[in-house]
Formats: structure tokens, C-alpha cells, sequence
């Protein structure tokens, strides 16, 4: 059987304490059997009551888990959460705390077969998604549901009710717990749930189970909204897996806070069945982004139109009715005076007309910043718009040297190959409009060295994205874009990004080099993690899947000559080399860097893994 694929994420939000915990393993119990597990905990009690009790529980529960030779797993599950529950009910008695230091708690954890169990005390959530269909696995233990369970109130009472939301069941509250084993996925009653339960989920290739803490479903106030959809989390656990898929759920959930917004903490797991197919998932996800943000540019562009067209419209037929009106009047004995207002007219459209082209030869940048590309090819004609864009179907321009390749559209995943021994440049179209309707084009740069393999991906009216694959040397020149470029690794959660001057160079497969030249550059680890900066002039080591980089070191001359050489081979890179004031020896001391290059290529700690890095040579030639 294919073992589960696990992964977590979790963020404190717009709150000082971070009361939620999450835990992810792959569990051996006492009588051999090895277990996927994914619990959450969601503590009660503000300040360091709620962080105690939530991970209290959780370590208890894992060490229950493992301590247990039973062969019934969800029977071992209760009785963990039961020790779990005691735990925290201890402790808050001890601290004085009693009533007011609880957690939230739910389990999911497959078996060696991959059948599911689930585990529920609280309002902390568990969805399931298969075929790309999320939903609720569990139900909360708020005030509405038990009393409808119990019988005391009838669904519209317990709706309508005041303490409707509040939640009626956590651990450490009382000596004992009932512990919530049901699956609700076809029914909302509490025993037929139970019963589906016990029996367990048998999952398949691709299943997905996600669990969370509340504060990833929450309505926010500003919005009245959730920073999700289902839909969302649906497409993510179908085209990425484990700690990629929680981390991308994260990311989007956190982009999506408004400014200022006191969210609740935010937690989540995630235990999948591997499948092949969610690679090509993710680049469908990919494209369908690109075209929703092309589709906004195009609405962005229609509204402006509208905002200008609308009102000129109907000043022109007042005019034109009010024209009729009053020639009508006058005609018999005023044509003289008719006569006169239709050229007033006449010349007011022609030089409205005229105001609004757009020229078809775009008016160059005077900019000294911004080297020309290889080639002179005209910029599309578009109309005028309020806010910068980036092209809405062609995004950038392929070249060899100065030759062109064709254009990179922004709605397909093009994958660049270089062949070896050669470089290939790329020029990301930038365009926007001045007062008047002249447009202006210039780009950010990339240079791609031998055996290189790379995709431009999202393109924006402020930053261009780089997928890139390992033995790759890529150089980037970010020219225009206010908030520069995004480099990202394929197969890892390792992004590197910079406005400004960035180099990277894969010394292997797994290991990469990030020289910054400069501007602003930095790099994480982990996809919607904090950025560590790298300083200007600096060099950073990673290691792909490492939590952090090695460095930083001034950079070495044997990169100084490898960036050198490969912007001397294509395009504007001896403008952007002297922009991005990359070192070079001068003539005399030529000798004297192809030595210390072919000294560091050679060395034994390259030579064993730098096996797809071409051995470059600074000659006086390449000096702009």
C-alpha cells in the first residue's frame, strides 16, 4: 500500500499568542503496526494557558499512541484522547486554572490498509476532498448541533438561539469526555455518523484529508467572507501534496487577510495518497491563474474605457440633440449662424479623435537604466489605460545572441532549453502609458546559461516569475518592475527573489549558490515563509529541503567570471553588467583570474558535484 503523504502549516494571524498546534507523523505502536497521523489542537485561555493545554494534549495523545499494542487503532484513538483529556484537566487544576485552560482537539489517522478513522472534541474541522469534491468529515460541537443531538431543541430553536455558536465540548474542562468517532459526510446525525465512523473511509489515489482549526474557516468582519473558498483548498490538495499543499493553502490564506484585520490563529494538516496526475494539476492551476489575471487586465482596461467613452458619448448626443433643437429653430433665418456651430462641432470631434489614438511606434524611455533589446521590433498597439500592465498574451521575447526566437506567451508554460555550450536571453515586456496616450516599453532581463532550463511564469504589472530546474545558471536584470523578480526552484519550497541584480548557479541537483549584485535580493525556504536577505556584493549557499542557507561569503571570482561570460554571450548584457556593476579583472590581470577560476572549478569539492557547470574563461575581450 502507498504510504500517506503528510504535511502542516500554522500561523498565529493577527494575534499576539499563537494558542494552535499541529502535529503530522508516521507512528510506530507497540505491536509493529505503522500509522499515519495528522491531530490539531486549538487552546482555550488566552496567553500561555491556551499554547500549554493545546500542546499538552497533543504530546500526550502521540504518546499514548505509541505506547498502545492494541490492534484496534480508533479504539486506541479514543482511549489517547482520553489521556489527553486528563492531562490538560490535571494541569489546569494544578495551575489554578480550572474552567478556563481547554483545547480543541481532532485526529485523523490511517492504517497500514489506508482506511481512515477520525476523532472530534470541539470546532475544529476535518474535510475530505476526492475528485476534486470537498467536503465536512466532521461536525462541530457547538451549542446548535448537541442540543438538536440531545433532543432538546429542533433544528430552527438551536439555530435561532443566542448561544447558537458557542462551542459545548473541549478537552481539560471535565475529568471525562465524549469523544466524536463520526463521519458526516451523507448524514447529520450524531449515532448513524458514529456507526460510519467505526467502520472507517477507505482511501484511494488522490484522496485528500485536510484538517483545521477555525481560524482558516472564520468569517472575517471586514469582509463578512471567508480568506478561502472550498474551492480553493479543492484545487490546491489537487495539485500538491504534503507540506507544499499546506504551505500553498497558508500563502493564499494570509494574502488574503485585510490590512489591519485581528484574525484568529490558523492551522492546518494535511494526510494525502500520492498521484502522479496532480503535477499536471498544478500546471493547469498555473495557466488558469495566468488567464484569470489576463482576463482581470482586460476588465481593468474596459472600465477605463468606459469611464472616458461613457461620458464623452453622451455630452456628444446632448450636443448633437441641443444642435438639432436650436438649428431647427433658427434655420429659416439664421443659417448663416447654423452653418458656423456645425464647424465649432466639426473641429471639437476631430481633435477629440486625435487626442485619443494611440501611436503605433511606441516613444522610447529616456532612461539610462534600461538597456534596448537585441532586436528593434514594435510594441503592440494597445488602449490607453490608468494603471501599468503587463501584455496581455505575449509577456516576453526569446533571443539567441541578438537573433530572436519568438515571442513567450503569458497563457502557455514554455519551457526554455538551452543547448549546451550556448546561453539564451529573455526580455520580459513591460508596458505602460504616459499622460497622452504615448506608450513606453522597456524590460526586465534574464540570462540563461548552458544546459539551462527554465519557464516564465505569472507576469504582472509589478513582477515577473521564474520556474527554474536544477542545472541552471540564470542571471536576472529587473529592471522596471517595482517589485522585481521571483525565482523559483521546481520540486522544492525554495524561492529566491530581488529587485535589482540576481544570480543563481546549481552546484548540483539538490544544492544552489544565490549571488546578490545588486538592489534588494533574498530567499526562503519554504513557500510563505519570511525572506532571509542576502546583502549586496554576498553569496548564500542552499541546500534544497535545508531550513536555512550557509553564508553569507563575499562572492568568489569564479562565479565573477561565469556571470561575466554569460552576459557577454547575449543581448544587452554588457549594459546590465556595467548597471549591476559585476566585477571583472581588468587585461592585465586576466592571467591571473583564468588561474583562480580553473583553480576553483577543479577543486575536489566541485569536481564531485558540479558535474553539468561548463569551465568558463575571463577574457579582456568580454570587458564592456
Amino acid at each position: 500500500m502507498p504510504t500517506p503523504v503528510l504535511g502542516s502549516d500554522t500561523n498565529p494571524g493577527g494575534r499576539t499568542y499563537n494558542e494552535d498546534r499541529v502535529e503530522v507523523t508516521h507512528l510506530t505502536t507497540r505491536s509493529g503496526k505503522t500509522i499515519s497521523v495528522a491531530v490539531l489542537a486549538d487552546g482555550v485561555g488566552g496567553e500561555a494557558r491556551g499554547e500549554r493545554a493545546s500542546q499538552l494534549a497533543i504530546d500526550t495523545f502521540l504518546s499514548v499512541m505509541h505506547q498502545h499494542d492494541a490492534e484496534d487503532v480508533l479504539n486506541n484513538v479514543v482511549l489517547a484522547m482520553k489521556q489527553a483529556n486528563l492531562a490538560v484537566f490535571a494541569e489546569a487544576r494544578h495551575l489554578g486554572q480550572e474552567g478556563r485552560m481547554a483545547t480543541t482537539m481532532v485526529v485523523a489517522v490511517a492504517d497500514p490498509e489506508n482506511t481512515l478513522y477520525v476523532a472530534n472534541a470541539g470546532d475544529s474541522r476535518i474535510y475530505f476532498c476526492r475528485d476534486g469534491k470537498l467536503v465536512q468529515l466532521t461536525r462541530d460541537h457547538s451549542f446548535e448541533n448537541v442540543m438538536v443531538w440531545m433532543g432538546k431543541l429542533t433544528p430552527e430553536a438551536a439555530a435561532a438561539n443566542p448561544e447558537a455558536g458557542k462551542v459545548m465540548r473541549v478537552l481539560g474542562i471535565r475529568e471525562d469526555i465524549q469523544v466524536d468517532v463520526g463521519m458526516y459526510q451523507s448524514t447529520t446525525e450524531y449515532g448513524p455518523a458514529n456507526r460510519i465512523g467505526r467502520e472507517g473511509l477507505k482511501l484511494k489515489q488522490g484522496d485528500s484529508v485536510l484538517l483545521c482549526s477555525d481560524g482558516l474557516i472564520k468569517h472575517t468582519p471586514a469582509t463578512h467572507t471567508t480568506l478561502i473558498t472550498f474551492d480553493d483548498i479543492a484545487r490546491i490538495l489537487q495539485s500538491q501534496e504534503g507540506d507544499k499543499a499546506a504551505h500553498a493553502i497558508m500563502s493564499r490564506v494570509l494574502g488574503r487577510i485585510p490590512v489591519g484585520e485581528q484574525v484568529d490563529n490558523i492551522s492546518l494538516a494535511v494526510l494525502q495518497l500520492p498521484d502522479p496526475s496532480r503535477s499536471v494539476n498544478l500546471a493547469e492551476l498555473h495557466r488558469a491563474e495566468a488567464l484569470a489575471q489576463q482576463r482581470e487586465q482586460r476588465r481593468k482596461m474596459v472600465l477605463a474605457g468606459l469611464t472616458v467613452g461613457v461620458p464623452l458619448a453622451l455630452a456628444l448626443i446632448i450636443s448633437l440633440v441641443a444642435f438639432g433643437g436650436y438649428y431647427g429653430y433658427v434655420r429659416s433665418g439664421a443659417a448663416s449662424t447654423g452653418t458656423a456651430i456645425a464647424q465649432v462641432l466639426n473641429g471639437a470631434l476631430t481633435r477629440e479623435v486625435t487626442s485619443t489614438e494611440v501611436p503605433t511606434t511606441p516613444t522610447p524611455e529616456p532612461s539610462s537604466t534600461s538597456a534596448p533589446r537585441p532586436s528593434a521590433t514594435s510594441a503592440p498597439t494597445l488602449a490607453p489605460t490608468l494603471a501599468p500592465i503587463a501584455s496581455s498574451s505575449e509577456v516576453a521575447e526569446l533571443f539567441n545572441g541578438s537573433t530572436s526566437l519568438g515571442p513567450i506567451a503569458g497563457d502557455r508554460r514554455q519551457l526554455i532549453t538551452v543547448p549546451a555550450g550556448e546561453s539564451r536571453y529573455v526580455a520580459v515586456t513591460y508596458l505602460r502609458y504616459q499622460p497622452g496616450g504615448s506608450s513606453v516599453t522597456t524590460d526586465g532581463h534574464i540570462y540563461l546559461g548552458s544546459g539551462s532550463r527554465a519557464q516564465i511564469g505569472l507576469v504582472n504589472d509589478a513582477r515577473f516569475q521564474l520556474d527554474v530546474l536544477p542545472g541552471s545558471d540564470v542571471f536576472a536584470q529587473t529592471g522596471p518592475y517595482a517589485q522585481g523578480v521571483e525565482v523559483d526552484v521546481a520540486d522544492s519550497e525554495l524561492v529566491a527573489v530581488a529587485k535589482g541584480c540576481l544570480a543563481l548557479h546549481f552546484i548540483n541537483a539538490n544544492s544552489l549558490s544565490l549571488n546578490c549584485y545588486g538592489g534588494l535580493c533574498g530567499y526562503s525556504t519554504r513557500l510563505g515563509g519570511d525572506l532571509v536577505p542576502v546583502d549586496v556584493g554576498s553569496q548564500v549557499t542552499v541546500q534544497v529541503g535545508q531550513a536555512a542557507g550557509t553564508g553569507p561569503a563575499p562572492i568568489p571570482l569564479a562565479d565573477h567570471a561565469r556571470f561575466w561570460q554569460l552576459l557577454g554571450l547575449a543581448g544587452p548584457g554588457a549594459d546590465d553588467a556595467k548597471l549591476c556593476q559585476l566585477p571583472n579583472a581588468p587585461a592585465t590581470q586576466t592571467a591571473r583570474l583564468q588561474t583562480a577560476v580553473a583553480v576553483t572549478l577543479a577543486a575536489p569539492a566541485a569536481t564531485a558535484t558540479d558535474t553539468q557547470a561548463p569551465v568558463v574563461t575571463a577574457t579582456a575581450s568580454s570587458t564592456p
